[in-house]
């Protein structure tokens, strides 16, 4: 009985490191999705981008590769 306990919670390493990379995969899907958003709202009619703006698109593209190379 405590054997099917057991096996019931028990979780094994490889699903867990599917869904370690799962996340990472979605949280840099959403970054790049802020990035895109940034970048199509700089090609807007009547919109620019600032200095500022063209920073935080580099800074965004900075912490994703090296996120991505980190893992």
């Amino acid at each position: 009985m405590l054997k099917k306990i057991r096996s019931v919670f028990s979780i094994s390493k490889h699903n867990n490191k599917s869904k370690v990379i799962d996340l990472i995969r979605i949280i840099v899907i959403f970054q790049l999705l802020i990035v895109a958003a940034t970048i199509h709202g700089c090609f807007m009619p009547g919109m620019t981008c600032s200095g500022e703006t063209k920073q935080y698109i580099a800074n965004m593209m900075t912490v994703i590769t090296t996120s991505a190379f980190a893992l």
